[in-house]
């Protein structure tokens, strides 16, 4: 018989061999049943004890390296007759025991315990994962701008708020919020492709402000920086935006005043700057007379349910607004030239013209005219005439009445001059919002300013028409802050990307964003499709794109008329870009036949039928 062979030690006068083997079996019970199952797992390698006895002057050193294997975990050959059926080829010694014998040269007693070495399974080859490449949007890439404040790093940033304007690559101006906030990082992931400027803004506890600008490119970051510094004011503007050569307070402006107003109680520390404005078109001097003229409309609306004396005073002012120019064009005048436009817009808010405002006197208007004439105690001539003026003036002031307290506004004072409430200032073309020569109607506007001041920061030379005539009532004849210097009318204002010491940033005092769509529906929801529309933004942008889907100003460059736009087959209109919070003006241009005066009349859909009464809908968004 062969003797066992562990290695290359030939294991004689074995005494004792064991080998153990077993299946592992896993017992199931059968719901329900009495019996159960057995599952097989599969065997256990395979376990053989050997003793016994080994002799020869070379068998210490062959169990020396026997040794070296144990302790390496190393397997070793195993070969006998008896384990042939369980096919043991390779085993690992578990147990090592070897004793010399005394007085017995190169004898030795052993016992061996081994276990059957089953080789683990070859590593599954698994190919490593592929990762695309990195999609490079061509059209947007990151924006990450962080703010930080100087010496204060523990500032709270929730009270900051980051504001991007500027020019995509298309040409298209873009103004946005940003909202995704980390600690003091703001990250607008898509930002569309284009040169911008970031603003960060804090109006509260104090006003701080910065701007940093730079290029985002397609599929690439961009990091802009602010530092905020203590010291540099904020002021916070409400639009009331004009028609070309006109300051004339439109209907849609009235919820303006109501959202003005509602802050103005929210917000008791601040006080009020009204400043009125133009575009590049015109003559400097005249352009300045008109800017003063806008901001006196506003002062009037603004205050004429505050006290009798203001409300004489109003009164006074538009009704010689109204009236025609009779001095050269370079000459300082509050004559602003109304027409048929202006009693059509009157009427109708006053609810007794209910047709187009086409500014022509037509047989409906004469009827409009001659039922307010009645209705208010004047001879039914059918004509706005001298004495009409005055009594609608007065009825379209009150329609609405606001009554912002006196203190409420910055003071006409320095020095020991005290010239009462500063009530309104013009700066003429000199700030506009966008440097153009073209009309513009966001450069055409009155700026409603809350300030945390108690004084501008900068003398401020008096408007060309504060004396001209004297408006009534409780109304200075001193002119305390100047006398300045007359090509810097707005010294105490900033815009834009220029912040500046010891000037007012001005900021808008809504700064959300919204993106515009609608539809124009008959009554029974029939489309009203292919149909002339002017779309008006809270900051009086004409939301208006070339057939190229490039930015346009949305008006003729000279007469300031707005360059329609159409609704689609489904009578929708839409804006791709976000525009401000703030109440809209829709004029659709082109309703009904065109002869004398259309009767077709629209609304907002969510108004009751009564308030259809012309061709211009006002309509707010807030977010």
């Amino acid at each position: 018989m062969a003797r066992p062979m562990l290695d290359d030690i030939e294991l004689e006068q074995v005494q004792e061999i064991e080998v153990e083997e077993e299946h592992v079996l896993a017992q199931h019970s059968i719901p329900a049943l009495d019996n159960d199952f057995l599952q097989r797992l599969d065997r256990r390698a395979a376990r053989v004890t050997l003793q016994g006895v080994l002799t020869g002057a070379e068998v210490g050193e062959r169990l020396a390296g026997l040794r070296e294997k144990y302790r390496a975990a190393q397997p070793v050959s195993f070969v006998t007759d008896i384990s042939a059926a369980t096919k043991v080829e390779k085993v690992l010694i578990e147990e090592l025991g070897i004793r010399e014998l005394a007085g017995m040269p190169a004898r030795f007693e052993y016992a061996f315990t081994l276990r059957e070495f089953i080789p683990p399974p070859e590593p599954e080859e698994i190919p490593p994962p592929v990762i695309p490449p990195r999609r490079i949007d061509p059209t947007a890439g990151t924006l990450v701008v962080e703010v930080t404040v100087e010496g204060d790093p523990g500032f709270d940033f929730s009270t900051v708020t980051v504001a991007v304007e500027g020019t995509q690559d298309d040409g298209t101006r873009l103004s946005r919020v940003l909202t995704n906030r980390a600690e003091n990082i703001w990250t607008e992931e898509e930002m569309p492709l284009g040169r911008y400027t970031a603003t960060a803004t804090v109006t509260n506890p104090e006003e701080m402000s910065g701007t940093a600008s730079g290029q985002v490119r397609a599929g690439e970051t961009t990091v802009l920086r602010i530092t905020l510094r203590r010291g540099t004011g904020i002021a916070k503007a409400f639009i009331i935006h004009f028609r070309f050569d006109r300051a004339f307070f439109e209907p849609c402006m009235r919820e303006v005043l109501e959202r003005v107003f509602n802050y103005a109680q929210a917000n008791q520390n601040e006080k009020i700057v009204v400043v009125g404005h133009t575009d590049l078109t015109g003559p400097p001097e005249y352009n300045q007379s008109l800017s003063e003229r806008r901001a006196r409309s506003v002062f009037a609306f603004l205050t004429f349910g505050t006290d009798p004396t203001l409300r004489a005073a109003a009164v006074s002012d538009l009704n010689e607004l109204r009236k025609p120019k009779t001095v050269p064009p370079t000459a300082a005048t509050i004559n602003d030239n109304w027409g048929a436009r202006e009693y059509q817009f009157m009427l109708q808010d006053l609810q007794f013209y209910s047709g187009n405002i086409d500014e022509r006197h037509g047989a409906q208007t004469d009827a409009a005219v001659r039922a307010f004439q009645a209705n208010n105690g004047l001879p039914p001539t059918g004509q706005v005439n001298e004495e009409t003026w005055p009594v609608l003036i007065e009825a379209y002031l009150g329609a609405a009445a606001l009554a912002m307290p006196v203190d409420r506004f910055l003071r006409n004072a320095k020095g020991g001059c005290d010239g009462g409430m500063l009530k309104w200032l013009g700066c003429g073309e000199q700030d506009p919002v966008r440097n153009t020569q073209d009309a513009w109607r966001p450069n055409r506007r009155t700026e409603i300013l809350f300030v945390r001041v108690n004084e501008l920061p900068c003398e401020v030379p008096q408007p060309d028409t504060f004396n001209l005539p004297a408006p009534g009532g409780a109304v200075s004849s001193s002119w305390c802050l100047g006398p300045g210097n007359r090509d810097a009318r707005c010294c105490f204002l900033t815009r834009g990307a220029n912040p500046q010491p010891n000037k007012l940033l001005v900021r808008p005092a809504e700064p959300n964003k919204v993106l515009v769509s609608g539809t124009v529906t008959f009554d029974d929801d029939t489309p009203v499709a292919n149909h002339k529309y002017a779309l008006i933004a809270p900051d009086g942008e004409f939301l208006h794109k070339k057939a190229d889907g490039a930015a346009d100003l949305g008006e003729s460059p000279t007469t300031g008329r707005p360059i329609p736009m159409r609704t689609g087959a489904d009578g929708g209109f839409s804006h791709p870009a976000e525009t401000p919070v703030g109440v809209y003006t829709l004029e659709l241009l082109e309703l009904g036949v065109e002869t004398n005066e259309s009767t077709l009349v629209a609304r907002a859909s969510d108004e009751p039928p009564q308030e259809a009464i012309g061709n211009v809908v006002c309509f707010t968004l807030n977010g």
